[in-house]
């Protein structure tokens, strides 16, 4: 049960406003229900953004490897340029 910080009297769990006189009852576990610490946040978007990073550098690293190799294949066109490297 809830008690009015304005008269005392008794409430109901769920009441918004006191029934005696009418003031708005204030519960503090809902005025930070749903609200997340400024530690929080900055967990969740540092995180956030170290993985975004790691995952953008995964990526170029991939991506910048493949476009320089030849392939080992005699017939693949991308050899046929290179041919006097190879045929020594």
């Amino acid at each position: 049960m809830n008690y009015c910080n304005s008269c005392g009297a008794q409430q109901l769990v769920r009441s918004k406003y006191c029934t005696n006189c009418g003031t708005a009852l204030s519960k503090p576990d809902d005025l930070t229900k749903g609200r997340i610490s400024r530690k929080q946040q900055w967990f969740f978007y540092g995180s956030l953004s170290i993985a975004a990073v790691i995952s953008a550098l995964l990526i170029f690293l991939t991506r910048s490897g493949s476009e320089g190799a030849v392939s080992a294949n005699p017939g693949d066109p991308d050899r046929a340029g290179c041919a006097k490297y190879y045929d020594r």
